[in-house]
């Protein structure tokens, strides 16, 4: 489902300046201090976390804490939610006149071409949720009379989707040293570790010095074993 910061992100991106009006943003499941006030948006989230894409259980992104930093991932999904605005519109007499649902009309016009076009300045790049083109749909309410006004109310609700990554950070800690150990079967019992710390790729070029480097690596490659292999990068200089 929206995480609290991806619900207020993307309430606040939902405009309220519309066809020279400035609409009152309410949430429709919380109108305990409603002062019905119109024009007015009511706005509700009828469904969420249903997944869009097809699970891999991999991450859904990554990135790097500077180049060679540690590599972050987020692991979950991509989710999508519908969500509702209710626009009031309330004529200034008793009866019902034509002004009104134009009203209403123009603020449902601006605010498609809010959501259609200019997609709320959404970015996934920046805020990993977008609205989903062609998703919007505009449904006409029967008008209603005010019981303290005797006015009329004029309601529409406009529907859309947006598209939202559910993830959490991967708890996994980074691998920061690789330890190589040769044992080179010599009387001597000399073997060589080699440590690489914090590599951001795992790989190793390897220059071999000394009168015995010849025969050091003639054994190190020569050794043939069932349990263990050898692949590295060699230059090799006998002194």
């Amino acid at each position: 489902m929206l995480s609290i910061g991806q619900r207020a992100k993307l309430i606040e991106a939902i405009p309220t300046k519309l066809a020279n009006f400035t609409l009152k943003k309410l949430r429709r499941d919380r109108l305990g201090n409603d002062d019905y006030e119109f024009p007015s948006m009511r706005i509700a989230i009828l469904s969420q976390g249903i997944r869009s894409h097809p699970s891999t259980a991999g991450p859904t992104r990554k990135d790097r804490l500077g180049p060679q930093g540690d590599v972050r991932q987020w692991l979950g999904e991509y989710q999508r939610a519908t969500i509702s605005l209710t626009i009031l519109c309330e004529s200034e007499t008793a009866i019902t006149d034509q002004e009104t649902p134009e009203t209403l009309d123009q603020i449902l016009y601006d605010l498609q071409q809010e959501i259609s076009i200019w997609r709320l300045g959404l970015k996934w790049s920046t805020d990993l949720m977008k609205v989903l083109p062609g998703s919007m749909r505009v449904t006409y309410l029967p008008p209603i009379m005010s019981h303290t006004t005797e006015h009329w109310i004029y309601p529409a609700n406009l529907d859309f989707t947006v598209e939202y990554e559910f993830s959490t950070l991967d708890p996994t800690p980074n691998i920061h040293a690789i330890a190589y150990d040769w044992s080179i079967p010599c009387e001597s019992g000399t073997h060589f570790i080699i440590t690489d710390y914090h590599p951001p790729c795992y790989g190793m070029g390897i220059s071999v010095l000394g009168w015995k480097s010849e025969f050091s690596m003639d054994v190190l490659l020569n050794k043939i074993s069932k349990e263990k292999s050898y692949s590295m990068d060699m230059i090799l200089i006998s002194d």
